[in-house]
């Protein structure tokens, strides 16, 4: 993870690894934060299993994953030797489901200034909706590219607007029913919300005074029934 952005499946050997290292020191870009998926060898097994579509007999599967699990040894001891004294390793239990791992992989990705707080769940979004005048919510994903564009932008609108309206921010991932429920045609979203009501969203990657003059206009405007 670097930056909030999630590098699935790579590296895949060590040689890869240590290649990646030298070129982020190249360009003097930061040390990756490394999260290692671990989920018990039997349920991996069995969600491979029960893939739709999945066409390969349990024995083939069994043998994939054991190869896996074997080449992944010593890409997880040099990451752990190297990184964990710096607080850059992290385990995750991989065998929770899906939603718990991708909120989990949400918080690690977004520990930024912390200023848009993150909002857990759709609970937790039906009670800003009834208690806040003023509610705006960015909508992102760990895998998605352009949200990372977004969130910097979201974090400023919530250093300037925070003392007058809720800036926040939810996982897309976790919470799959959200771009249903209010129609969302894309990612990032950002959602605008007034008095409970969704008055405006804006798709896509905008400028930040895009954002801000949103937030103005509803702070002085009254909300239309």
């Amino acid at each position: 993870m670097l930056d909030g952005w999630v590098l699935d499946g790579f590296p895949c050997n060590l040689a890869q690894a240590q290649a990646f290292e030298t070129v982020l020191s190249t360009f003097g870009l930061p040390d990756p934060t490394i999260v290692y998926l671990k989920a018990m060898k039997g349920l991996l097994i069995n969600r491979i299993w029960t893939e739709q579509g999945q066409q390969e007999i349990m024995p083939t599967i069994r043998r994939r994953v054991t190869q896996q699990e074997e080449a992944l040894v010593p890409i997880v001891e040099y990451y752990k030797e190297h990184y964990k004294e710096r607080s850059l390793f992290k385990t995750v239990n991989g065998s929770l489901p899906f939603e718990e791992v991708s909120a989990t992989l949400f918080q690690m990705g977004y520990e930024d200034t912390g200023a848009a707080l993150p909002i857990k769940d759709e609970a937790e979004l039906d009670q800003l909706l009834a208690q806040e005048s003023l509610l705006v919510v960015d909508c992102l994903a760990s895998w998605c590219g352009s949200c990372k564009l977004v969130t910097p932008l979201i974090e400023e609108l919530a250093k300037t607007y925070g003392d007058r309206a809720q800036i926040r921010k939810i996982d897309f991932d976790a919470n799959q029913q959200i771009p249903a429920r209010f129609g969302l045609e894309g990612m990032p979203a950002v959602m605008f919300f007034k008095d409970g009501k969704l008055q405006e969203t804006l798709t896509g990657v905008k400028p930040y005074q895009v954002y801000s003059d949103t937030v103005a206009r509803f702070l002085e405007e009254p909300v239309l029934m």
